[in-house]
């Protein structure tokens, strides 16, 4: 599986279910099959996400025509991650 997949996963698990990240994440990295350095990269990814989550949401909803309430969380959870890489990583 691609390790922006499983950070997506994990981050609508622990958005759905009010999961505390530091109990979900290593528990998801145990069922996946990813090198260490993709543990570390979707670990970067959740963790990143969640901790600047008011700037990427100020950031997203620049450009939203609709309230960010009104996202699909999906939606929602994948344009925070990708902006979290574009704006605050140096991951390809």
């Amino acid at each position: 599986m691609e390790p922006r997949a499983v950070a997506l996963r994990v981050l609508l698990e622990a958005d759905e279910s009010n999961a505390f990240l530091n109990y979900l994440l290593p528990a998801r990295l145990e069922d996946v099959t990813l090198s260490q350095r993709d543990k570390a990269l979707v670990t970067e990814i959740v963790y990143g996400t969640v901790r600047m989550k008011a700037n990427l949401d100020w950031a997203i909803s620049n450009f939203s025509h609709r309230p960010l309430s009104q996202v699909d969380p999906f939606i929602l959870w994948l344009l925070r991650m990708s902006a979290y890489q574009i704006l605050d990583t140096r991951v390809p």
